[in-house]
């Protein structure tokens, strides 16, 4: 049986991915310390399912239907850069999301609404808390990363609104290279 390694986003306006472009082009050549990700490939991870039977398919999509029916479209903005764990011991750099308190709270309640479906047919919950980020890069030698830090830590990045009228069931082929994503199923708000 063919599995698909899938997650449910939302996509980024082609002018925050022109940004997210410059900025990660803008980088130190720290080489080999970070695998930076294509900026076409960035997006908004609401859940990560993982690896899924095409079977499973269906009842995912309908789950993704039924939670979107009760959210209106919203709009949020690209924020400041930032790191998981922390700038002392990065392993992953990232953008940061911003939205006004509607906007926010029409996020939170769709996130919410996709984890209660899918749970209900029997994805697990999520346990750590839901931070929406745009993800550009992953550490891959944290020791050769200071100039990368400094660089980010000081860096204003624009606000650039974010317009959220779908969100987008996502299959993810794992190459080499990068990771290829391609819409297994978009649904509006």
């Amino acid at each position: 049986m063919q599995t698909l390694r899938t997650f449910i986003a939302i996509h980024l306006p082609e002018k925050l991915i022109a940004a997210l472009g410059d900025l990660i082009a803008g980088m130190p050549p720290e080489t080999g310390a970070v695998k930076w990700v294509k900026p076409e490939s960035i997006h908004i991870t609401l859940k990560f399912l993982g690896d899924i039977m095409e079977s499973q398919r269906p009842q995912i999509e309908s789950a993704l239907e039924n939670a979107c029916a009760t959210t209106a479209p919203f709009a949020l903005a690209s924020g400041q850069p930032g790191a998981f764990a922390n700038w002392r011991k990065p392993n992953v750099f990232w953008v940061g999301v911003t939205g006004s308190e509607p906007d926010w709270a029409a996020m939170l309640q769709l996130q919410s609404a996709i984890e209660a479906q899918l749970e209900a047919i029997g994805f697990p919950r999520e346990n750590r808390r839901f931070k929406p980020h745009l993800t550009i890069g992953r550490v891959k030698n944290p020791h050769q990363t200071a100039a990368i830090v400094e660089h980010l830590r000081t860096k204003t990045f624009p606000e650039i609104a974010i317009p959220v009228a779908s969100v987008h069931l996502m299959k993810s082929e794992l190459t080499r290279q990068s990771a290829i994503y391609s819409v297994l199923k978009s649904v509006n708000l």
